[in-house]
């Protein structure tokens, strides 16, 4: 609010109010959506929507792709970089019909039709699982106990540094490091 001016003649409600929206809008935004995306590329994506429908409304004709980039002044790749981004926003139910796919009594192919199902339910390999046993014995055993604690056991980052005694963000920190550690001993086998 430093920038309301007790100078001039407006009340702080006036000013207050849209600063205000404006900065939920832009939390919103930037901390509530599906994915993490540039919000470069999703206010280029708005700003060029808002164009072609401008040119709707003018009833003027619809610009091709490099027009519009040069109407937004970026680049071809930007503006198809942030229609990507738009796309990748836009979240469909599993019940939603296949795309593509016309129906005409509403019992069609669905989303959920498309996800494979596993071969077997079995789990892991007994391959997989002597490769992760010995993967945990090489850790350290804080390194085992937090990763059996997390992800065996189900207990809260909270939980374990209770339990071990630390900060529950160092716990969690620690993990990512062993799991990073896991997935790098993973790629290096598997290159082989």
């Amino acid at each position: 609010m430093e920038a309301f001016d007790l100078k001039r003649d407006c009340n702080l409600s006036s000013f207050a109010v849209p600063y205000i929206r404006g900065a939920i809008l832009h939390d919103q935004r930037d901390n509530h959506q599906p994915l993490k995306t540039p919000r470069r590329l999703r206010e280029l994506h708005q700003r060029a929507r808002r164009l072609i429908e401008q040119r709707q409304r003018q009833g003027a004709a619809p610009l091709d792709t490099a027009a519009l980039a040069g109407a937004l002044n970026c680049r071809i790749e930007q503006l198809e970089e942030a229609k990507a981004v738009q796309r990748a926003l836009h979240l469909l139910s599993l019940d939603a019909p296949v795309p593509g796919c016309h129906q005409t009594s509403g019992e069609g192919p669905c989303l959920m039709d498309q996800i494979a199902a596993p071969e077997t339910s079995d789990g892991p390999s007994q391959a997989q699982r002597s490769w992760l046993e010995k993967q945990l014995k090489a850790l350290p055993d804080l390194d085992r106990a937090l990763l059996k604690g997390h992800w065996i056991h189900q207990r809260s980052w909270k939980e374990l540094g209770f339990q071990l005694r630390m900060d529950p963000k160092q716990a969690q920190t620690r993990v990512e490091a062993a799991l990073d550690q896991l997935r790098h001993n993973l790629r290096w086998e598997a290159e082989e």
